[in-house]
């Protein structure tokens, strides 16, 4: 059985959001499961699988078993053929070490990525990424990798709730200590900050994480559209909802931004948020703000 949206011509796309210009995503599908997950809210949405008795919606178990793209095989081809050789995020609606990733794969796209003079972001939520330590510090002028931690340690029966399948954050943590001792490029991204969390215990995250982060550190609030429809139930949202949540947000951003003393990068929702309620103090690379923002500076 395949997924009519796992035949995708291309691998390699323009990243419509971020400052981080392209993208390739290589698997359909993640086998973390997290309940925030924007991409399987959108494949949710639009992708179809086939089965025996015709075609059917995606489905929750589909995502948490996903499949490898069948052209990825001819991703070479794109990146040799593309003129304009911007970063990669390595991937953007999966992840490349997730216990559903194929090692040799991921590892063929790092050496193909390099062999055409990529430059790389490849951001996790797997301990794994350690089994190419050594690619990382050898492409470390040209590579930013890391973790996306977002739950404290202190709240682990959180994280077991909203991300699944995937390690602790004590884990990440520690593999994130081991990226950055061994002189990698390391970042962080905080995208989702969970309102759920007092915001003493994200600032103390802050502080631990701080000496590891080499490069920058991304910073974003939970948006209530990216939780799929059927997991807003759930008792770890404790009824997240459009500006429920305005006052955390505003709280801990005043408290964070000024703080964190390393470069950062916004989200574009969280940017319109600070810029709606007047947060100073945030740096925002150009081509993360909307449109409408490229010309102001936030006063």
């Amino acid at each position: 059985m395949t997924w009519i949206i796992g035949q995708k011509k291309r691998l390699l796309g323009k990243n419509p959001v971020g400052n981080v210009p392209l993208y390739i995503n290589y698997y359909s599908g993640c086998s973390h499961g997290c309940l925030y997950c924007y991409s399987f809210q959108f494949a949710n949405r639009v992708a179809k699988k086939n089965t025996p008795l015709g075609t059917r919606k995606l489905t929750y178990k589909d995502w948490v078993n996903p499949i490898l793209e069948p052209n990825w095989r001819n991703l070479e081809k794109e990146l040799k053929a593309r003129r304009m050789r911007g970063e990669v995020f390595l991937q953007s609606t999966s992840d490349s070490y997730a216990p559903h990733a194929n090692p040799k794969v991921t590892r063929k796209v790092l050496e193909l990525l390099e062999k055409y003079s990529y430059p790389i972001l490849a951001l996790t939520k797997n301990t794994s990424v350690l089994r190419d330590i050594d690619f990382y510090k050898r492409y470390r002028g040209n590579c930013r990798v890391g973790f996306t931690i977002t739950i404290p340690e202190k709240h682990e029966s959180l994280r077991k709730t909203i991300e699944p399948q995937s390690p602790s954050t004590k884990e990440r943590i520690s593999a994130l200590e081991t990226l950055y001792s061994e002189g990698c490029q390391t970042t962080v991204s905080l995208e989702p900050l969970i309102p759920n969390i007092p915001r003493e215990d994200v600032l103390e995250l802050i502080d631990t994480i701080r000496p590891l982060i080499y490069n920058v550190c991304f910073v974003g609030k939970l948006t209530a559209s990216s939780i799929p429809f059927q997991f807003k139930d759930n008792k770890a949202w404790k009824g997240i909802g459009k500006g429920k949540f305005d006052n955390y947000y505003i709280d801990l951003f005043k408290e964070l931004l000024p703080n964190l003393k390393r470069k950062y990068d916004i989200a574009e929702h969280t940017f319109t948020f600070l810029h709606k309620h007047k947060i100073k103090g945030c740096e925002v690379s150009y081509y993360r703000l909307p449109k409408n923002y490229q010309k102001r500076v936030l006063a």
